[in-house]
Protein backbone atom coordinates (compact mmCIF):
# COMPACT_ATOMS: atom_id res chain seq x y z
CA UNK A 1 0.00 0.00 0.00
CA UNK A 2 1.47 2.92 -0.96
CA UNK A 3 0.40 6.10 1.06
CA UNK A 4 1.13 9.84 1.59
CA UNK A 5 -0.04 9.99 5.32
CA UNK A 6 1.14 6.99 7.59
CA UNK A 7 -1.53 7.84 10.38
CA UNK A 8 -3.90 7.13 7.84
CA UNK A 9 -1.95 4.25 6.24
CA UNK A 10 -2.19 2.31 9.89
CA UNK A 11 -6.23 3.10 9.92
CA UNK A 12 -6.53 1.58 6.47
CA UNK A 13 -4.90 -1.34 7.44
CA UNK A 14 -7.00 -1.74 10.54
CA UNK A 15 -9.83 -1.52 8.71
CA UNK A 16 -8.90 -4.14 6.27
CA UNK A 17 -7.57 -6.67 9.36
CA UNK A 18 -10.59 -6.47 10.76
CA UNK A 19 -12.65 -7.42 7.54
CA UNK A 20 -9.82 -9.80 6.61
CA UNK A 21 -7.71 -10.97 9.53
CA UNK A 22 -5.46 -13.41 7.17
CA UNK A 23 -4.83 -10.05 4.91
CA UNK A 24 -1.37 -10.13 4.07
CA UNK A 25 -0.22 -6.35 3.99
CA UNK A 26 2.67 -3.68 3.91
CA UNK A 27 2.89 0.03 3.83
CA UNK A 28 5.10 1.99 2.40
CA UNK A 29 4.95 5.62 2.38
CA UNK A 30 4.00 7.25 -1.10
CA UNK A 31 3.93 11.15 -1.74
CA UNK A 32 3.16 10.77 -5.56
CA UNK A 33 3.09 15.12 -5.71
CA UNK A 34 6.77 14.43 -5.18
CA UNK A 35 8.71 12.99 -8.18
CA UNK A 36 11.72 11.99 -4.87
CA UNK A 37 9.31 10.52 -2.59
CA UNK A 38 8.24 8.64 -6.03
CA UNK A 39 12.01 6.86 -6.88
CA UNK A 40 11.91 6.59 -2.71
CA UNK A 41 8.91 4.09 -3.44
CA UNK A 42 10.05 2.05 -6.16
CA UNK A 43 13.69 1.63 -4.45
CA UNK A 44 11.75 0.00 -1.24
CA UNK A 45 9.55 -1.98 -3.00
CA UNK A 46 13.02 -3.55 -5.40
CA UNK A 47 14.15 -4.26 -2.36
CA UNK A 48 11.61 -6.12 -0.81
CA UNK A 49 9.80 -7.63 -3.81
CA UNK A 50 11.18 -9.51 -6.85
CA UNK A 51 8.12 -9.46 -8.95
CA UNK A 52 5.08 -7.32 -9.48
CA UNK A 53 1.68 -9.00 -10.95
CA UNK A 54 -0.39 -5.61 -10.60
CA UNK A 55 0.47 -1.98 -10.52
CA UNK A 56 -3.23 0.05 -9.51
CA UNK A 57 -2.60 3.92 -10.03
CA UNK A 58 -5.57 4.60 -8.06
CA UNK A 59 -4.03 7.54 -6.04
CA UNK A 60 -5.36 11.11 -7.39
CA UNK A 61 -6.77 14.59 -6.40
CA UNK A 62 -9.38 17.18 -7.53
CA UNK A 63 -10.53 20.15 -7.42
CA UNK A 64 -7.45 21.79 -5.03
CA UNK A 65 -6.54 25.42 -5.06
CA UNK A 66 -3.75 26.62 -7.58
CA UNK A 67 -0.64 24.94 -5.76
CA UNK A 68 2.61 23.39 -7.04
CA UNK A 69 4.45 20.06 -6.43
CA UNK A 70 7.61 20.08 -4.89
CA UNK A 71 9.14 20.24 -8.21
CA UNK A 72 7.11 22.88 -9.41
CA UNK A 73 4.32 21.18 -11.84
CA UNK A 74 0.88 22.34 -11.69
CA UNK A 75 -0.47 19.83 -8.34
CA UNK A 76 -2.83 17.90 -10.50
CA UNK A 77 -0.80 17.24 -13.63
CA UNK A 78 2.52 16.36 -11.44
CA UNK A 79 0.01 14.05 -8.78
CA UNK A 80 -2.36 12.56 -10.83
CA UNK A 81 -0.06 12.35 -14.25
CA UNK A 82 3.45 12.68 -13.72
CA UNK A 83 3.63 10.44 -10.14
CA UNK A 84 2.31 7.53 -11.81
CA UNK A 85 3.90 8.24 -15.13
CA UNK A 86 7.19 7.99 -13.52
CA UNK A 87 6.09 4.94 -10.43
CA UNK A 88 5.18 2.30 -13.29
CA UNK A 89 8.25 2.94 -15.70
CA UNK A 90 10.54 2.72 -12.38
CA UNK A 91 8.89 -0.94 -11.53
CA UNK A 92 8.26 -2.03 -15.18
CA UNK A 93 11.58 -4.42 -14.49
CA UNK A 94 9.37 -6.05 -11.50
CA UNK A 95 6.43 -5.97 -13.84
CA UNK A 96 8.52 -7.82 -16.74
CA UNK A 97 9.74 -10.17 -14.05
CA UNK A 98 5.86 -12.26 -13.45
CA UNK A 99 4.52 -14.58 -15.85
CA UNK A 100 2.00 -12.07 -16.26
CA UNK A 101 1.17 -8.60 -15.53
CA UNK A 102 -1.11 -5.63 -15.51
CA UNK A 103 -0.80 -1.63 -15.29
CA UNK A 104 -4.61 -0.11 -14.10
CA UNK A 105 -4.37 3.38 -14.13
CA UNK A 106 -7.66 5.23 -12.31
CA UNK A 107 -9.04 7.71 -14.79
CA UNK A 108 -12.62 9.44 -14.69
CA UNK A 109 -15.08 9.98 -17.42
CA UNK A 110 -14.19 13.92 -17.23
CA UNK A 111 -11.01 12.99 -19.70
CA UNK A 112 -13.78 13.46 -22.56
CA UNK A 113 -13.64 17.50 -21.42
CA UNK A 114 -10.10 17.59 -21.17
CA UNK A 115 -7.21 18.95 -23.00
CA UNK A 116 -3.06 18.35 -22.85
CA UNK A 117 -2.16 22.15 -22.79
CA UNK A 118 1.17 21.63 -24.10
CA UNK A 119 1.62 25.97 -24.42
CA UNK A 120 1.52 26.53 -20.71
CA UNK A 121 0.80 22.53 -19.07
CA UNK A 122 0.72 23.62 -15.59
CA UNK A 123 -2.06 26.45 -16.27
CA UNK A 124 -0.28 29.11 -15.14
CA UNK A 125 -0.66 33.25 -15.76
CA UNK A 126 -4.35 33.05 -14.80
CA UNK A 127 -5.07 29.86 -16.91
CA UNK A 128 -5.76 27.92 -13.73
CA UNK A 129 -9.13 26.48 -12.65
CA UNK A 130 -9.60 23.28 -10.88
CA UNK A 131 -11.77 21.33 -13.68
CA UNK A 132 -9.37 22.05 -16.13
CA UNK A 133 -6.41 20.80 -14.13
CA UNK A 134 -8.36 18.00 -13.10
CA UNK A 135 -9.53 17.04 -16.54
CA UNK A 136 -5.81 17.14 -18.28
CA UNK A 137 -4.75 15.44 -15.85
CA UNK A 138 -7.69 12.54 -16.04
CA UNK A 139 -6.77 13.06 -20.18
CA UNK A 140 -3.08 12.21 -19.33
CA UNK A 141 -4.46 8.93 -17.66
CA UNK A 142 -5.64 7.77 -20.58
CA UNK A 143 -3.28 8.90 -23.08
CA UNK A 144 -0.40 7.61 -21.01
CA UNK A 145 -2.05 4.26 -20.81
CA UNK A 146 -2.65 3.46 -24.76
CA UNK A 147 0.95 5.06 -24.95
CA UNK A 148 2.50 2.13 -22.79
CA UNK A 149 0.39 -0.38 -24.35
CA UNK A 150 1.63 0.51 -28.04
CA UNK A 151 5.22 0.64 -26.91
CA UNK A 152 4.99 -2.31 -24.87
CA UNK A 153 3.55 -3.91 -28.18
CA UNK A 154 1.22 -7.04 -28.37
CA UNK A 155 3.36 -9.66 -27.40
CA UNK A 156 4.27 -7.88 -24.33
CA UNK A 157 3.14 -9.92 -20.98
CA UNK A 158 2.37 -6.46 -19.60
CA UNK A 159 -1.43 -5.64 -20.33
CA UNK A 160 -2.77 -1.94 -19.19
CA UNK A 161 -5.91 -0.29 -18.89
CA UNK A 162 -7.64 2.61 -17.70
CA UNK A 163 -11.11 3.30 -16.58
CA UNK A 164 -13.70 5.39 -14.74
CA UNK A 165 -14.59 3.73 -11.33
CA UNK A 166 -17.64 5.76 -11.47
CA UNK A 167 -18.18 9.29 -8.98
CA UNK A 168 -16.96 8.24 -5.68
CA UNK A 169 -18.02 9.23 -2.36
CA UNK A 170 -14.42 9.55 -1.01
CA UNK A 171 -12.32 12.59 0.20
CA UNK A 172 -11.07 13.11 -3.48
CA UNK A 173 -12.15 16.84 -3.58
CA UNK A 174 -9.33 18.99 -1.39
CA UNK A 175 -11.23 22.52 -0.30
CA UNK A 176 -10.98 24.18 3.19
CA UNK A 177 -13.92 26.20 2.86
CA UNK A 178 -16.40 25.19 5.22
CA UNK A 179 -19.37 25.38 3.07
CA UNK A 180 -18.05 23.32 -0.30
CA UNK A 181 -16.99 20.75 1.96
CA UNK A 182 -20.61 20.61 3.53
CA UNK A 183 -21.96 20.75 -0.62
CA UNK A 184 -19.85 18.39 -1.29
CA UNK A 185 -20.68 15.61 1.67
CA UNK A 186 -24.22 16.34 0.91
CA UNK A 187 -23.96 15.17 -2.83
CA UNK A 188 -21.87 12.68 -2.01
CA UNK A 189 -24.34 11.03 -0.11
CA UNK A 190 -27.27 11.30 -2.20
CA UNK A 191 -25.63 10.50 -5.42
CA UNK A 192 -22.48 9.24 -5.52
CA UNK A 193 -21.56 5.58 -5.30
CA UNK A 194 -19.52 3.98 -2.47
CA UNK A 195 -16.13 3.24 -2.46
CA UNK A 196 -17.08 -0.66 -2.85
CA UNK A 197 -18.96 -0.07 -5.88
CA UNK A 198 -16.52 2.28 -7.03
CA UNK A 199 -13.14 -0.09 -6.63
CA UNK A 200 -15.44 -3.02 -8.92
CA UNK A 201 -13.91 -1.94 -12.32
CA UNK A 202 -10.45 -1.47 -10.87
CA UNK A 203 -11.16 -4.88 -9.79
CA UNK A 204 -12.08 -6.16 -13.03
CA UNK A 205 -9.17 -4.91 -15.29
CA UNK A 206 -6.92 -6.00 -12.62
CA UNK A 207 -8.51 -9.35 -12.41
CA UNK A 208 -10.85 -10.50 -15.33
CA UNK A 209 -9.15 -13.00 -17.80
CA UNK A 210 -11.77 -12.26 -20.80
CA UNK A 211 -9.73 -8.89 -21.03
CA UNK A 212 -6.10 -10.19 -21.09
CA UNK A 213 -5.70 -8.97 -24.85
CA UNK A 214 -7.35 -6.20 -24.54
CA UNK A 215 -4.70 -3.77 -23.79
CA UNK A 216 -4.61 -0.09 -24.14
CA UNK A 217 -8.86 -0.28 -23.68
CA UNK A 218 -10.40 1.92 -21.27
CA UNK A 219 -13.58 0.54 -19.00
CA UNK A 220 -17.05 1.76 -17.38
CA UNK A 221 -19.16 -0.63 -15.29
CA UNK A 222 -16.70 -3.57 -15.88
CA UNK A 223 -17.05 -2.62 -19.22
CA UNK A 224 -14.74 -2.09 -22.36
CA UNK A 225 -16.20 1.35 -23.32
CA UNK A 226 -15.50 3.69 -26.52
CA UNK A 227 -13.01 6.25 -26.22
CA UNK A 228 -13.81 9.97 -27.46
CA UNK A 229 -11.19 10.59 -30.30
CA UNK A 230 -9.52 13.25 -27.97
CA UNK A 231 -7.94 10.47 -26.32
CA UNK A 232 -7.57 8.16 -29.74
CA UNK A 233 -5.04 10.94 -30.51
CA UNK A 234 -1.61 8.85 -31.13
CA UNK A 235 0.34 11.97 -31.81
CA UNK A 236 -1.00 13.76 -28.68
CA UNK A 237 -0.23 10.57 -26.85
CA UNK A 238 3.94 10.55 -27.96
CA UNK A 239 3.99 14.05 -27.43
CA UNK A 240 2.81 13.75 -23.74
CA UNK A 241 5.25 10.72 -23.30
CA UNK A 242 8.16 12.47 -24.24
CA UNK A 243 7.62 16.15 -22.47
CA UNK A 244 6.49 13.73 -19.27
CA UNK A 245 10.03 11.55 -19.71
CA UNK A 246 12.11 15.18 -19.42
CA UNK A 247 9.93 16.15 -16.41
CA UNK A 248 10.26 13.45 -14.76
CA UNK A 249 14.35 12.98 -15.58
CA UNK A 250 13.58 9.56 -16.76
CA UNK A 251 16.90 7.64 -17.32
CA UNK A 252 17.32 6.53 -20.45
CA UNK A 253 17.45 3.03 -19.71
CA UNK A 254 14.29 2.80 -18.73
CA UNK A 255 12.00 4.05 -21.12
CA UNK A 256 10.22 2.20 -24.17
CA UNK A 257 10.92 3.52 -27.61
CA UNK A 258 8.56 4.65 -29.59
CA UNK A 259 6.61 2.99 -32.08
CA UNK A 260 6.88 4.00 -35.43
CA UNK A 261 3.38 4.53 -36.97
CA UNK A 262 2.86 1.38 -39.31
CA UNK A 263 0.30 3.17 -41.34
CA UNK A 264 2.05 6.30 -42.20
CA UNK A 265 1.44 7.31 -45.49
CA UNK A 266 0.78 3.85 -46.59
CA UNK A 267 -2.38 3.06 -49.28
CA UNK A 268 -5.17 1.18 -47.87
CA UNK A 269 -8.10 -0.14 -49.41
CA UNK A 270 -10.87 -1.10 -47.40
CA UNK A 271 -14.51 -2.55 -48.64
CA UNK A 272 -17.73 -1.94 -46.70
CA UNK A 273 -16.53 0.57 -45.55
CA UNK A 274 -19.80 3.01 -44.93
CA UNK A 275 -20.53 1.78 -41.62
CA UNK A 276 -19.95 -1.04 -38.71
CA UNK A 277 -16.39 -2.27 -38.25
CA UNK A 278 -15.13 -1.03 -41.90
CA UNK A 279 -16.04 2.46 -41.23
CA UNK A 280 -14.40 2.34 -37.80
CA UNK A 281 -11.21 0.32 -39.21
CA UNK A 282 -10.99 3.12 -42.12
CA UNK A 283 -11.09 5.84 -39.01
CA UNK A 284 -8.23 4.13 -37.25
CA UNK A 285 -6.06 3.90 -39.72
CA UNK A 286 -6.88 7.48 -41.08
CA UNK A 287 -5.77 8.45 -37.22
CA UNK A 288 -2.42 6.19 -37.87
CA UNK A 289 -1.30 8.23 -40.93
CA UNK A 290 -3.07 5.74 -43.61
CA UNK A 291 -4.45 6.79 -46.92
CA UNK A 292 -7.54 5.00 -46.71
CA UNK A 293 -9.67 4.65 -49.80
CA UNK A 294 -13.00 3.53 -49.28
CA UNK A 295 -15.16 0.78 -51.39
CA UNK A 296 -18.43 1.59 -50.61
CA UNK A 297 -22.33 0.41 -52.43
CA UNK A 298 -24.56 3.24 -51.23
CA UNK A 299 -22.49 6.87 -52.13
CA UNK A 300 -24.85 8.39 -49.55
CA UNK A 301 -24.24 6.13 -46.59
CA UNK A 302 -20.04 6.66 -47.32
CA UNK A 303 -20.40 10.46 -47.61
CA UNK A 304 -22.09 9.96 -44.23
CA UNK A 305 -19.28 7.81 -43.48
CA UNK A 306 -16.56 10.19 -44.68
CA UNK A 307 -18.19 12.99 -42.82
CA UNK A 308 -18.19 10.89 -38.92
CA UNK A 309 -14.45 9.95 -39.68
CA UNK A 310 -13.40 13.75 -40.34
CA UNK A 311 -15.28 14.71 -37.62
CA UNK A 312 -13.32 12.41 -35.57
CA UNK A 313 -9.86 13.06 -37.44
CA UNK A 314 -10.06 16.34 -39.59
CA UNK A 315 -7.08 15.33 -41.43
CA UNK A 316 -7.92 11.92 -42.32
CA UNK A 317 -6.40 11.15 -46.39
CA UNK A 318 -9.82 9.84 -47.12
CA UNK A 319 -10.86 8.89 -50.71
CA UNK A 320 -14.97 7.01 -51.73
CA UNK A 321 -14.81 4.81 -55.14
CA UNK A 322 -18.31 3.16 -55.85
CA UNK A 323 -17.80 -0.90 -54.99
CA UNK A 324 -21.11 -3.56 -55.16
CA UNK A 325 -19.58 -6.51 -54.40
CA UNK A 326 -22.39 -8.65 -55.90
CA UNK A 327 -21.72 -7.63 -59.27
CA UNK A 328 -18.75 -8.79 -60.56
CA UNK A 329 -18.42 -5.56 -63.01
CA UNK A 330 -18.61 -3.76 -60.33
CA UNK A 331 -15.68 -5.15 -58.72
CA UNK A 332 -14.01 -4.86 -62.11
CA UNK A 333 -14.95 -1.20 -62.28
CA UNK A 334 -13.54 -0.37 -58.91
CA UNK A 335 -9.89 -1.95 -59.38
CA UNK A 336 -9.71 -0.28 -62.77
CA UNK A 337 -10.48 3.21 -61.02
CA UNK A 338 -7.85 2.48 -57.88
CA UNK A 339 -5.15 1.12 -60.42
CA UNK A 340 -5.42 4.27 -62.12
CA UNK A 341 -5.41 6.46 -59.08
CA UNK A 342 -2.91 4.09 -57.23
CA UNK A 343 0.84 3.00 -58.04
CA UNK A 344 0.78 0.42 -55.10
CA UNK A 345 -1.55 -0.95 -52.32
CA UNK A 346 0.02 -1.22 -49.14
CA UNK A 347 -2.95 -3.29 -47.09
CA UNK A 348 -6.21 -4.30 -48.80
CA UNK A 349 -9.27 -5.21 -46.12
CA UNK A 350 -11.77 -7.12 -47.33
CA UNK A 351 -14.23 -6.47 -44.98
CA UNK A 352 -17.59 -6.59 -46.79
CA UNK A 353 -19.92 -8.91 -45.84
CA UNK A 354 -23.69 -9.62 -45.69
CA UNK A 355 -25.70 -12.37 -43.71
CA UNK A 356 -28.83 -13.61 -42.94
CA UNK A 357 -30.46 -12.04 -46.39
CA UNK A 358 -33.51 -14.36 -47.90
CA UNK A 359 -32.36 -16.25 -50.70
CA UNK A 360 -31.62 -14.13 -53.30
CA UNK A 361 -28.85 -14.43 -56.77
CA UNK A 362 -26.06 -11.71 -57.65
CA UNK A 363 -26.44 -9.59 -60.93
CA UNK A 364 -24.29 -12.77 -62.54
CA UNK A 365 -27.00 -15.39 -60.78
CA UNK A 366 -24.67 -16.56 -58.13
CA UNK A 367 -26.11 -17.21 -54.25
CA UNK A 368 -25.84 -13.62 -53.06
CA UNK A 369 -23.64 -14.73 -49.68
CA UNK A 370 -21.40 -16.75 -51.48
CA UNK A 371 -21.33 -14.26 -54.65
CA UNK A 372 -20.92 -11.36 -52.30
CA UNK A 373 -19.03 -12.43 -49.88
CA UNK A 374 -16.36 -14.82 -51.17
CA UNK A 375 -16.42 -14.27 -55.05
CA UNK A 376 -16.44 -10.22 -54.86
CA UNK A 377 -13.26 -10.53 -52.70
CA UNK A 378 -11.70 -12.97 -54.78
CA UNK A 379 -11.87 -11.13 -57.96
CA UNK A 380 -10.91 -7.91 -56.01
CA UNK A 381 -7.94 -8.77 -54.50
CA UNK A 382 -6.80 -11.01 -57.61
CA UNK A 383 -7.46 -7.76 -59.94
CA UNK A 384 -5.31 -5.71 -56.67
CA UNK A 385 -2.60 -8.12 -56.39
CA UNK A 386 -0.06 -6.08 -58.79
CA UNK A 387 -0.67 -2.85 -56.80
CA UNK A 388 0.37 -5.39 -53.26
CA UNK A 389 3.01 -6.67 -55.62
CA UNK A 390 4.53 -2.87 -55.78
CA UNK A 391 4.33 -2.21 -52.72
CA UNK A 392 7.80 -2.81 -50.27
CA UNK A 393 5.36 -4.88 -47.91
CA UNK A 394 1.79 -5.56 -47.93
CA UNK A 395 -1.21 -7.32 -46.34
CA UNK A 396 -4.32 -8.63 -47.75
CA UNK A 397 -6.98 -8.96 -44.65
CA UNK A 398 -10.08 -10.88 -45.17
CA UNK A 399 -12.68 -10.77 -42.36
CA UNK A 400 -13.97 -14.35 -41.93
CA UNK A 401 -16.57 -15.59 -38.81
CA UNK A 402 -15.83 -18.14 -36.09
CA UNK A 403 -18.99 -19.92 -37.76
CA UNK A 404 -16.73 -20.86 -40.68
CA UNK A 405 -15.99 -23.85 -38.42
CA UNK A 406 -19.92 -25.10 -38.89
CA UNK A 407 -19.51 -24.36 -42.86
CA UNK A 408 -19.31 -26.60 -45.85
CA UNK A 409 -18.48 -25.77 -49.18
CA UNK A 410 -21.21 -27.38 -51.22
CA UNK A 411 -19.48 -27.99 -54.34
CA UNK A 412 -22.57 -30.72 -55.58
CA UNK A 413 -24.68 -27.32 -55.47
CA UNK A 414 -22.63 -24.11 -54.63
CA UNK A 415 -25.52 -21.91 -55.02
CA UNK A 416 -27.86 -23.93 -53.08
CA UNK A 417 -30.78 -24.23 -55.23
CA UNK A 418 -33.66 -26.11 -55.74
CA UNK A 419 -34.98 -25.91 -51.98
CA UNK A 420 -31.48 -26.16 -50.87
CA UNK A 421 -30.95 -22.49 -49.38
CA UNK A 422 -31.12 -21.57 -46.02
CA UNK A 423 -29.77 -18.23 -44.80
CA UNK A 424 -27.08 -19.61 -42.28
CA UNK A 425 -25.84 -22.87 -44.70
CA UNK A 426 -25.09 -19.79 -47.59
CA UNK A 427 -23.54 -17.37 -44.90
CA UNK A 428 -21.56 -20.20 -43.37
CA UNK A 429 -20.12 -21.39 -46.65
CA UNK A 430 -19.36 -18.38 -47.53
CA UNK A 431 -17.43 -17.42 -44.64
CA UNK A 432 -15.42 -20.72 -44.98
CA UNK A 433 -14.79 -19.77 -48.72
CA UNK A 434 -12.90 -16.71 -47.40
CA UNK A 435 -10.79 -18.77 -44.75
CA UNK A 436 -9.87 -21.12 -47.38
CA UNK A 437 -9.25 -18.57 -50.21
CA UNK A 438 -6.61 -17.18 -47.73
CA UNK A 439 -4.81 -20.22 -46.90
CA UNK A 440 -4.74 -21.23 -50.59
CA UNK A 441 -3.50 -17.58 -51.47
CA UNK A 442 -0.48 -17.34 -49.20
CA UNK A 443 0.29 -20.82 -50.42
CA UNK A 444 0.10 -19.81 -53.65
CA UNK A 445 1.96 -16.38 -53.44
CA UNK A 446 4.64 -18.81 -51.29
CA UNK A 447 6.97 -18.37 -48.44
CA UNK A 448 9.37 -15.70 -50.25
CA UNK A 449 6.55 -13.25 -51.08
CA UNK A 450 6.15 -9.66 -50.13
CA UNK A 451 2.51 -10.36 -49.73
CA UNK A 452 0.94 -11.99 -46.37
CA UNK A 453 -2.70 -12.60 -46.45
CA UNK A 454 -4.65 -13.27 -43.02
CA UNK A 455 -8.24 -14.34 -42.13
CA UNK A 456 -9.82 -13.38 -38.67
CA UNK A 457 -13.07 -13.35 -36.91
CA UNK A 458 -13.61 -9.62 -35.42
CA UNK A 459 -15.87 -10.92 -32.75
CA UNK A 460 -19.86 -10.53 -32.63
CA UNK A 461 -20.99 -7.00 -33.73
CA UNK A 462 -23.21 -4.89 -33.47
CA UNK A 463 -23.33 -3.87 -37.16
CA UNK A 464 -26.30 -3.99 -39.56
CA UNK A 465 -24.41 -6.50 -41.43
CA UNK A 466 -27.69 -8.59 -40.99
CA UNK A 467 -30.38 -7.47 -43.61
CA UNK A 468 -34.39 -8.27 -43.18
CA UNK A 469 -37.31 -6.51 -44.14
CA UNK A 470 -39.56 -8.49 -41.32
CA UNK A 471 -40.16 -5.65 -38.59
CA UNK A 472 -40.19 -8.40 -35.94
CA UNK A 473 -36.55 -9.82 -37.07
CA UNK A 474 -35.02 -6.47 -37.11
CA UNK A 475 -36.41 -5.76 -33.38
CA UNK A 476 -35.21 -8.58 -31.95
CA UNK A 477 -31.89 -8.00 -33.65
CA UNK A 478 -31.51 -4.55 -32.11
CA UNK A 479 -32.33 -6.17 -28.92
CA UNK A 480 -29.60 -8.73 -28.99
CA UNK A 481 -27.01 -6.46 -30.52
CA UNK A 482 -27.18 -3.87 -27.88
CA UNK A 483 -26.64 -6.84 -25.01
CA UNK A 484 -24.48 -9.57 -26.25
CA UNK A 485 -22.72 -7.74 -29.21
CA UNK A 486 -19.50 -5.97 -29.55
CA UNK A 487 -19.14 -2.03 -30.58
CA UNK A 488 -17.88 -1.60 -34.45
CA UNK A 489 -14.73 -0.14 -32.29
CA UNK A 490 -13.89 -3.32 -30.27
CA UNK A 491 -14.50 -5.20 -33.23
CA UNK A 492 -12.48 -3.31 -35.55
CA UNK A 493 -8.91 -4.33 -33.38
CA UNK A 494 -8.40 -7.73 -34.95
CA UNK A 495 -8.69 -6.48 -38.02
CA UNK A 496 -6.06 -3.67 -37.32
CA UNK A 497 -3.66 -6.57 -35.73
CA UNK A 498 -3.43 -8.14 -38.71
CA UNK A 499 -2.98 -5.10 -41.04
CA UNK A 500 -0.42 -3.31 -38.91
CA UNK A 501 1.43 -6.36 -36.58
CA UNK A 502 4.84 -6.08 -37.27
CA UNK A 503 5.58 -9.88 -34.81
CA UNK A 504 3.07 -11.93 -37.39
CA UNK A 505 4.46 -10.97 -40.25
CA UNK A 506 5.78 -14.28 -41.20
CA UNK A 507 2.28 -16.10 -40.10
CA UNK A 508 1.17 -15.52 -43.65
CA UNK A 509 -2.04 -17.87 -43.82
CA UNK A 510 -3.26 -18.07 -40.58
CA UNK A 511 -6.22 -17.09 -39.09
CA UNK A 512 -6.76 -15.23 -35.80
CA UNK A 513 -9.24 -13.81 -33.04
CA UNK A 514 -9.16 -11.62 -30.29
CA UNK A 515 -6.01 -9.99 -31.62
CA UNK A 516 -4.17 -13.83 -31.67
CA UNK A 517 -3.83 -16.48 -33.83
CA UNK A 518 -5.80 -19.89 -33.10
CA UNK A 519 -5.53 -23.06 -34.62
CA UNK A 520 -8.13 -23.62 -37.88
CA UNK A 521 -10.49 -26.66 -37.34
CA UNK A 522 -9.98 -29.40 -39.47
CA UNK A 523 -12.66 -28.11 -42.14
CA UNK A 524 -10.60 -25.16 -42.87
CA UNK A 525 -7.47 -26.98 -43.53
CA UNK A 526 -8.46 -29.19 -46.22
CA UNK A 527 -6.00 -28.61 -48.60
CA UNK A 528 -8.00 -30.35 -51.64
CA UNK A 529 -11.17 -28.68 -51.16
CA UNK A 530 -8.76 -25.22 -51.18
CA UNK A 531 -7.03 -25.33 -54.37
CA UNK A 532 -10.89 -27.20 -55.49
CA UNK A 533 -12.75 -23.81 -54.32
CA UNK A 534 -10.04 -21.15 -56.19
CA UNK A 535 -10.02 -22.96 -59.46
CA UNK A 536 -14.27 -23.13 -59.43
CA UNK A 537 -13.80 -19.80 -58.63
CA UNK A 538 -11.42 -18.42 -61.50
CA UNK A 539 -14.02 -20.06 -63.91
CA UNK A 540 -16.92 -18.65 -61.81
CA UNK A 541 -15.43 -14.84 -62.48
CA UNK A 542 -13.77 -15.73 -65.79
CA UNK A 543 -10.27 -14.51 -64.38
CA UNK A 544 -7.64 -13.53 -66.82
CA UNK A 545 -4.87 -16.00 -67.10
CA UNK A 546 -1.93 -13.67 -66.50
CA UNK A 547 -3.93 -12.88 -62.99
CA UNK A 548 -4.02 -16.20 -61.66
CA UNK A 549 -1.58 -17.59 -59.65
CA UNK A 550 -0.24 -21.17 -60.14
CA UNK A 551 -1.04 -24.39 -57.86
CA UNK A 552 1.31 -25.32 -55.73
CA UNK A 553 2.44 -28.59 -55.15
CA UNK A 554 2.75 -30.13 -51.58
CA UNK A 555 6.45 -31.62 -52.21
CA UNK A 556 6.07 -33.05 -48.52
CA UNK A 557 2.33 -34.35 -49.06
CA UNK A 558 2.11 -37.49 -47.08
CA UNK A 559 5.76 -38.15 -47.35
CA UNK A 560 7.33 -40.30 -45.05
CA UNK A 561 10.38 -39.17 -43.44
CA UNK A 562 13.20 -41.47 -41.40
Amino acid sequence: MGCRDPKRAGNAVDYIKTNNKNAVLSVIQLDLSSLESVRDFAKKVSQKETNIDILINNAGIAGTPESQTKEGFEMHFGTNHLGHFLLTLLLLPLLKSAPKARVVSVSSGLYSVGKIHFDNINLRDGAYTPMKAYAQSKLANVLFTRELAKRLGHNSTISAYSLHPGVIKTDLVKTDKLYERFVVNILSSLLFLTPHMGAQTSLYCALEDSIENETGSYYENCKKVDLKAIAMDDKTAEKLWELSTDFVNLEEHLNLPHVKQQAWEQVVVITGANSGIGRETSLQLSLLGAKVIMGCRDPKRAGNAVDYIKINNKNAVLSVIQLDLSSLESVRDFAKKVSQKETNIDILINNAGIAGTPESQTKEGFEMQFGTNHLGHFLLTLLLLPLLKSAPKARVVSVSSGLYKVGKIHFDNINLRDGAYAPMKAYNQSKLANVLFTRELAKRLGPNSTISAYSLHPGVIKTDLAKTDKLYERFLLNILSSLLFLTPHMGAQTSLYCALEDSIENETGFYYENCAKVDLKAIAMDDKSAEKLWELSTDFVNLEEHLNLPHVKQQAWEQVHL
